[in-house]
């Protein structure tokens, strides 16, 4: 009986193949945050084709309080759809917690610190939900918007119960320790659609700088970026040494190339028969 194809040995901890493993910049244990609790709607699209990329399983895997959920084409995330919704966000939501804050910039969102300062709810021992959408620019909008209603109504039910509800954005002028917001750490891997975009990771390690307390809100903010550079430095290496290897193949120049070559070199022999007596 033939034998099918060996598969490439797998991490068991980050799920990637061993040539692009990058558990050795997670921290020894899974960070706690003692005020936030994130939970990421994740459109599918990023768990299948964009797995390779994405930051979020670097967030699962640094921080411990974090939920994802799978958002399908519909972009469907109404009571029912999911239990973990159901839990930490419909109904009042989760009763141990104070405030939520959908983070994403549409026309509604106010700054992330500054709706922190104005808020007379949010005090230092308060618990916060913080909601993060994952990700193309085109999946995030639709996701946003086809629960804009039903976020609005939860909104009224987290005031009933005496909590607050808001929308919020980092804005392209969010500040770590003075220093202004770089270009987003994919860099050439993955294109943001605009400047001052980010990854979700990204986004998460800034506005937990502003929502933890000062004596942890720098160590969470710094393994989160350490460990996803060292996944896209990674990919990047992997990836270059890939082309090189193709141009190497075919001679020093591109895979497309070389086709287009072959088949111009068709043509020609094509031509030549043509033309013989």
């Amino acid at each position: 009986m033939a034998e099918g194809p060996l598969q490439r040995a797998t991490c068991a901890r980050c799920k990637r193949p061993a040539c692009v493993c990058y558990c050795s910049s997670f921290p020894a244990k899974l960070l706690r945050t003692e005020r936030t609790h994130v939970l990421v709607l994740q459109h599918k699209h990023e768990t299948h084709r964009r797995a390779a990329i994405s930051s979020v399983p670097v967030l699962t895997q640094t921080l411990a309080n974090v939920r994802l959920v799978t958002v399908d084409d519909d972009c469907d995330c109404s009571p029912g759809v999911s239990d973990d919704l159901d839990e930490c966000l419909y109904n009042g939501g989760d009763a141990t917690i104070d405030a939520a804050f959908v983070l994403f910039p549409d026309d509604r969102a106010q700054p992330l610190e500054s709706t922190c300062d104005k808020a007379k709810s949010i005090g230092e021992s308060k618990r916060v939900l913080l909601i993060v959408i994952d990700g193309t620019w085109r999946e995030a909008k639709k996701i946003a918007r086809r629960n804009r209603q039903v976020w609005e109504q939860a909104a009224r039910s987290w005031e009933a119960r005496g909590a607050s509800f808001h929308y919020v954005c980092l804005g392209n002028e969010e500040r770590i320790d003075g220093a202004r917001a770089r270009r987003s750490i994919y860099g050439d891997l993955r294109r943001e659609p605009m400047e001052g975009c980010m990854s979700t990771l990204e986004a998460v390690a800034s506005a937990l700088y502003v929502l933890e307390p000062r004596e942890i809100r720098q160590i969470l903010h710094d393994s989160l970026l350490r460990a996803f550079k060292a996944k896209v430095s990674i990919q990047e290496r992997y990836q270059e040494q890939g082309r090189v290897a193709k141009l190497k193949q075919y001679g020093g120049i591109s895979k497309a190339k070389a086709v287009e070559m072959k088949r111009l070199e068709r043509q020609q022999q094509q031509l030549q028969v043509k033309v013989e007596p």
